[in-house]
């Protein structure tokens, strides 16, 4: 099974794996954090991240794939991981466009890539964060309403660093697969998994642009399909999507 390095603490396990590549780490390094003082999480967002309760993890890829397939690497993460907790847990997560994993309609999980390309190599750190632990203190609001945790089906000795390990090397199978077969299988298997086909979805794109429609699933680019009212159809590859208010 893959190694990777485990620390107590750190301010950001994606910034520190980002200084890795840019030292001329190898593909596949990674690095643990049991807690994080600056977790943060896709568009700017912070990522809760104290002691007992999470999973917490970056991994350093160097992909043989073009730079405009690199945001694929987070659908990529997304089967890997979820792939891991099913293996694990027995539990059957379910994944968002573009970045997250739920259950039981809550949100469980979450994916952060992020891209550094460079004269001397490009290079992708995949930071991956998943809610593990029954909660001790107070908690932000989001987390005792919105979040759904692993925590009854994670009995010892399934730690943080057992399923990140596994988590681990299904993402860099699940990379390598890629860049032998292209994206097409692992499309599929995140097809399998999509929590929202069908289900009215908000998406908020740059400069204010909004739409409302049915998600269509993902095409073979991976990028989002959604459908709205009036039966025009639109291609989704950024922003924000969430589930319309009903």
């Amino acid at each position: 099974m893959p190694k990777f390095t485990i620390v107590k603490e750190t301010g950001s396990t994606n910034d520190d794996v980002l200084t890795l590549g840019r030292q001329g780490a190898a593909h596949g390094t990674a690095l643990l954090a049991l807690s994080q003082r600056q977790g943060r999480g896709r568009l700017g967002r912070s990522w809760y991240s104290p002691t007992g309760i999470g999973l917490y993890g970056s991994v350093l890829l160097r992909p043989h794939i073009a730079r405009e397939s690199y945001p694929r690497l987070t659908l990529v993460a997304g089967v890997a991981a979820a792939t891991a907790i099913e293996t694990q847990t027995g539990l059957s997560p379910r994944l968002k466009w573009p970045n997250d994993l739920y259950l039981d309609g809550k949100k469980c999980g979450g994916i952060l890539t992020e891209a550094v390309f460079a004269g001397d190599g490009d290079y992708a750190v995949v930071g991956i964060g998943v809610n593990l632990g029954a909660f001790s203190g107070t908690p932000p609001e989001e987390f005792q309403y919105k979040t759904g945790a692993l925590w009854q089906a994670m009995r010892p000795p399934h730690h943080a660093e057992f399923l990140f390990a596994v988590i681990h090397e299904q993402l860099l199978t699940l990379v390598s697969e890629y860049e032998n077969h292209g994206l097409a299988g692992i499309l599929r298997q995140w097809r399998r998994r999509d929590g929202f086909y069908g289900q009215q979805m908000a998406w908020a794109g740059p400069n204010g642009v909004k739409i409302i429609g049915e998600s269509a699933g993902i095409d073979e680019a991976g990028d989002l399909l959604l459908v709205d009212e009036e039966r025009c159809l639109h291609i989704i590859n950024c922003g924000e999507v969430q589930p319309a208010a009903v």
